[in-house]
């Protein structure tokens, strides 16, 4: 028992206490990553937002309409864009939850976000078939209401603070 120490004697108490956090120059790599494939889209007067979230110790990618909060666009427009841009990011990037967050329109306002399986998007499946909310019909809400925002979570690269 002499050679045992209780938990608060331990010489390196780093060990115990870490947080995640994003390594030098990744912001700005996923930032130039995104700007570059979603290029077209910002030519055609989408802003494309990325920001650290030290909240929830990961990346946030946003997409959406200059000046259409309000009236928002519909996937017709981008997902010639989207598609190839989401493949590309899933093989580099790790996606949290592999999930994407599309966020309606309905009656003009911006409704709770719904998320959606990548590997679904990434292979084109009929957006009819996927569930949405309850309050929403599932069938063809992409063709029935414009989306407002599309929001993309990405998880840090490990490292540990010293």
């Amino acid at each position: 028992m002499k050679y045992l120490k209780r938990y608060n004697e331990a010489k390196d108490t780093r060990s115990f206490y870490f947080s995640a956090k994003p390594e030098e120059g990744e912001l700005d790599e996923l930032r130039d990553f995104c700007e570059t494939h979603l290029a077209y889209l910002v030519d055609k007067d989408f802003v494309v937002d990325v920001s650290n979230d030290f909240t929830h110790k990961n990346f946030h990618i946003s997409i959406l309409k200059e000046g259409s909060k309000y009236k928002g666009f519909n996937w017709e427009e981008i997902k010639d864009y989207f598609i190839p841009f989401l493949t590309h990011l899933s093989r580099k990037y790790e996606i949290c939850y592999e999930s994407v967050k599309f966020n309606p329109l309905v009656n003009g306002l911006p409704q709770q976000y719904t998320s959606y399986d990548v590997d679904r998007i990434i292979s084109k499946d009929d957006f009819s078939k996927l569930p949405f909310s309850k309050e929403i019909p599932k069938s063809a809400w992409l063709q029935l209401y414009p989306i407002s925002e599309i929001s993309i979570d990405i998880e840090y690269k490990m490292n540990l603070k010293d």
